[in-house]
């Protein structure tokens, strides 16, 4: 039952079991197909035809390639610095704690709404998912009083941590962004990591784009906070960042995608707290 699941995050999960699907995979999730379910794939069919960016057997979507930095670069940050402390704000779809081989004593918090937790978890239990970790689920609008529930359920600010912020920011009014930048610089001390991504301008100005910009409003996410920036978006909360474009990703990782649009802007962020 998908009532009240983000569609976007269904969507994700799609592009997830297309990939997983695909000859010469970037990763392997083999929870996505079940919890994308059709909503999800239909959902990604009508995204994909309206953002002009189809989908291709033989190349990875722009999701696939997102999923995979993240992948690497949040195993990187624990396994470099000896963090033990993961926290996924609006996890949605997530499958990490589950196909991740996470360090010993990693302890996993996924913050995200109920009605989410209420579609995914019967679907891994169904399919006999055990998380290679310690996780936690954390019920919670990050409208709400999200940072007490997960202090609650033993998150602890003095310890460092890894923030994983995907897919999220941009279906944020701006001064909802800055307030989430400022609570998570709060919530942890130097040396933390937070790994996000962020939706440049074009996005919300491209003529072309305006299909895909209604169909988002259809769906009741659209975006809505952008910025041509990200470094200096976070370094005014505390964070210094490096920058990369989707397309600088594909190119690390041997695979063809042109460098076009909002593929070819730094994008994807990742960040130290000072």
């Amino acid at each position: 039952m998908t009532e009240g699941v983000s569609r976007t995050a269904l969507n994700v999960a799609a592009h997830r079991a297309r990939e997983t699907e695909r000859a010469g995979a970037l990763f392997i999730d083999p929870f996505a197909r079940q919890l994308a379910s059709r909503e999800g794939f239909a959902t990604a069919a009508e995204i994909a035809r309206l953002s002009g960016l189809s989908w291709q057997d033989s190349t990875p979507t722009m999701f696939a390639l997102r999923t995979r930095y993240f992948d690497d670069a949040v195993l990187d940050a624990v396994r470099q610095d000896d963090v033990r402390q993961v926290i996924i704000l609006g996890a949605g779809m997530d499958t990490r704690a589950y196909r991740i081989d996470w360090p010993e004593g990693t302890q996993l918090y996924e913050v995200d709404r109920r009605e989410t937790f209420d579609h995914k978890r019967p679907i891994l239990d169904s399919r006999g998912a055990r998380p290679r970790c310690a996780l936690h689920d954390v019920c919670a609008d990050l409208r709400d009083d999200w940072e007490g529930l997960l202090l609650a359920a033993g998150f602890a600010p003095g310890a460092a941590t890894v923030w994983l912020v995907e897919g999220l920011l941009y279906y944020l009014p701006e001064p909802d962004v800055h307030r989430l930048l400022d609570q998570l610089a709060a919530l942890c001390p130097s040396g933390s990591w937070l790994l996000l991504d962020v939706a440049h301008p074009m996005m919300r100005d491209l003529p072309a784009l305006q299909g895909w910009r209604d169909a988002l409003i259809a769906l009741g996410e659209p975006f809505r906070s952008f910025t041509d920036d990200g470094c200096a978006l976070l370094d005014a909360h505390g964070w210094v960042a490096d920058a990369r474009s989707i397309a600088q990703v594909a190119r690390d990782l041997g695979c063809e995608v042109e460098a076009v649009g909002s593929l070819a802007v730094p994008r994807l962020l990742c960040g130290r707290r000072r």
